[in-house]
């Protein structure tokens, strides 16, 4: 079942087509090259505390646009962004990047657009649903789990290496394309700990 929820407010505008588009009270705009294939994130840019948005378009190309509407950079990806965009502070310094994925890689990418090293990681699979980043213990040893069709879901750090002592848990017949929404088990083999 499928429920769709619909809210329309009517406030006339009067006067010529001009007028009208004046009257819309557009903060910012920003062209691109081709229609934006997803909602928007808004990511913090760690150096001011503003947000920022970051779109895909239809090309698979991400934009980052500040707060004014200036576009500050754009770059190819291999496929479409699955679920949404996180943020995580890699090096522990305050600077955060952007970490997402496609079906086909993970990525990691700095406030410049640039790649992290060691990214993007390929699946050895495609993704089958978006990414779920845990930091168990709030001190941004940040884990990363994707559920890929081989039927596992793997555990990677942010530093693109898979988790050592991570068993890959099979997932179970119905739950296959579900993602990794609910953190696993906690303890030393969920953390990868010996």
């Amino acid at each position: 079942m499928v429920h769709v929820a619909l809210g329309l407010q009517h406030a006339p505008l009067e006067g010529t087509g001009a007028q009208m588009a004046s009257d819309q009270r557009v903060l910012w705009e920003c062209p691109l090259n081709a229609l934006v294939l997803r909602k928007p994130d808004l990511v913090i840019n760690h150096t001011n505390q503003t947000r920022e948005v970051l779109v895909q378009d239809t090309s698979h190309r991400i934009h980052l646009i500040s707060a004014t509407g200036k576009l500050l950079w754009s770059r190819q990806l291999d496929g479409p962004i699955l679920g949404r965009v996180h943020q995580v502070d890699r090096f522990k310094n305050g600077k955060l990047q952007l970490l997402f994925n496609s079906a086909r890689s993970f990525y990691l990418i700095d406030r410049n657009g640039k790649d992290l090293g060691g990214f993007p990681v390929g699946f050895p699979a495609q993704a089958t649903a978006p990414l779920a980043v845990f930091d168990y213990e709030n001190t941004r040893e940040y884990r990363v789990l994707v559920p890929l069709a081989d039927g596992r879901i793997h555990n990677w750090g942010v530093d693109g290496l898979a988790v050592q002592g991570w068993e890959r848990p099979a997932r179970e017949e119905g739950e296959r394309g579900r993602g990794a929404s609910a953190p696993p088990r906690q303890g030393p083999s969920a953390r990868g700990d010996e």
